[in-house]
């Protein structure tokens, strides 16, 4: 049985001996590594069960100052923080005569195309997704701005569904593109949650999201893929509701976030969880033993029935100890 036959296993609420996992890391932490270990070789002891043959880049930033970049849809960025900050919007105002998206051709200009079918005509043994990373919340607000969006939604609310129905038509032609591929899955993201539930609320996000999803994932699954999405925070209050139009597989699956033991007696024989080792948490503030036994918890009691993949809820943040990254390299590798 390849990587593939036991991720598509557990999508399968079927038990595998070996249990599926990921293990990413960002540029800093894998700096680090490689200072450790002295090479880059770390990366063989690591099991390819999924392989993101392709994320598309979706935002084509140019640099037009000093910590500061202009997406292809017009919006700025102030990019010297741990994460971007909008500057000023692509729409300044709830107008949609101002939206313009540019030509689906122009955000595959550097041979994208080309290089994902090499890799696929060379395919690794695991589960192969084409993953698309922003959705039509997280485009709504990188082009109104994230306090605006949130107004509109109460106070604009005729132009947001205006919006967010051009930003679906948008998002689709990219799921077309990516159904051209031969890959297992599409993986969506877009970040609904905080911490302690909906950012938007569970009634806006059943009337304006809901249905809107429904029809992408639809249309994923009507060409025989599986469906991914990342989400951060807790959704929990709509987890009955992304299983009622075909999602798959939900990733980050945040433990600081929600009680996941709960989620999974509740919903894991409907849906995969795949993250669930908490990266605001264990990973910064435990050390390897404490890793060791969380690991151990998780392969024991998440796989039981199948709809599991394990893998760290998001990347190791920056403050993680060099002893604790290169513990999960050796105890994911041991798995």
């Amino acid at each position: 049985m390849n990587y593939r036959d036991i991720v598509i296993k557990q999508i399968k609420h079927e038990e595998t001996e070996n249990v599926p996992y990921t293990l990413d890391f960002q540029k800093e932490s894998r700096d680090r590594l490689d200072e450790h270990y002295g090479s880059s070789g770390w990366h063989q002891k690591l099991a390819g069960y999924i392989d993101r043959v392709w994320v598309m880049d979706c935002q084509q930033k140019t640099i037009i100052g000093e910590n500061l970049t202009k997406d292809i849809y017009g919006t700025i960025w102030r990019e010297d923080g741990v994460a971007a900050h909008i500057i000023k919007p692509a729409l300044e105002f709830p107008d949609i005569s101002n939206l313009h998206f540019p030509d689906i051709n122009e955000f595959f200009v550097n041979g994208e195309l080309e290089l994902t079918e090499s890799k696929l005509r060379n395919r690794s043994p695991g589960f192969t997704l084409i993953h698309i990373p922003w959705g039509i919340f997280e485009k709504s607000w990188s082009l109104r701005g994230f306090e605006n969006a949130l107004a509109d939604l109460v106070e604009n609310k005729m132009f947001y569904l205006k919006l967010v129905e051009r930003i679906t038509e948008h998002i689709e032609e990219f799921v077309d593109i990516a159904l051209d591929f031969d890959v297992d899955g599409i993986m969506f993201g877009d970040d609904w949650g905080g911490q302690t539930g909906l950012l938007m609320g569970a009634q806006r996000w059943r009337e304006i999201f809901k249905p809107l999803y429904r029809h992408l994932f639809g249309k994923v699954r009507n060409a025989g893929k599986y469906v991914l999405s990342h989400c951060c925070g807790n959704i929990v209050e709509i987890l009955p509701d992304v299983i009622e139009i075909g999602l798959d597989v939900y990733e980050s699956f945040q433990p600081e976030a929600m009680d996941i033991w709960s989620v999974k007696k509740d919903f894991g024989k409907d849906i995969t969880f795949w993250g669930g080792l908490g990266a605001q948490s264990t990973i910064p503030f435990g050390n390897p033993v404490s890793i060791r036994k969380e690991v151990d918890r998780l392969v024991e009691g998440m796989s039981a029935g199948g709809g599991f993949v394990l893998a760290p809820s998001k990347d190791p943040p920056a403050e993680t100890p060099t002893e604790n990254l290169v513990a999960l390299v050796e105890i994911f590798s041991d798995l």
